[in-house]
């Protein structure tokens, strides 16, 4: 069975390969396989646990609004819980201007992108804020298993 853990780790293995083929496109993955680790490491956090239902088929939204309900420890309480519904949001939003936000571009809202979200001071395009998102998203994975 696939361990969600080994996306961030894939993520820093790109980034701290050959310099040479550090480009945009790398940058870009990086952070959405970061995103993806986090969300997938909830998801199974969530499927462990068997205390919170989840759809079949849960959306990225769903996922994260049901860590609102997993239960405390005391590792975790209420307040770190809200945190990191928000830090998961926040990772989710980078992944989608990674995915999305390209310079020169007009995105139009969709179902999938809202401009809202789109708008935040984030440049994609930097091995800096790859590094951040793989280090916020660490901190996250690093709470999330302490549940």
């Amino acid at each position: 069975m696939f361990d969600p853990h080994d996306f961030l780790a894939f993520s820093n293995c790109l980034l701290n390969g050959n310099p040479l083929n550090q480009n945009e496109a790398l940058f870009r993955s990086i952070i959405s396989r970061s995103y993806y680790s986090a969300l997938l490491v909830t998801r199974e956090t969530i499927d462990k646990k068997h205390i919170v239902r989840r759809p079949k088929k849960p959306s990225h939204q769903e996922i994260i609004n049901k860590i609102l309900r997993l239960p405390t420890n005391p590792n975790i309480n209420q307040t770190q819980l809200i945190t990191l519904k928000i830090n998961l949001e926040e990772l989710r939003n980078y992944r989608m201007s990674a995915d999305y936000k390209f310079p020169n571009a007009e995105i139009e809202k969709s179902y999938y992108v809202d401009k809202k979200q789109l708008t935040k001071e984030f440049n994609p395009e930097t091995k800096a804020y790859a590094e951040y998102v793989i280090k916020s998203a660490k901190r996250f994975i690093q709470q999330m298993d302490l549940i």
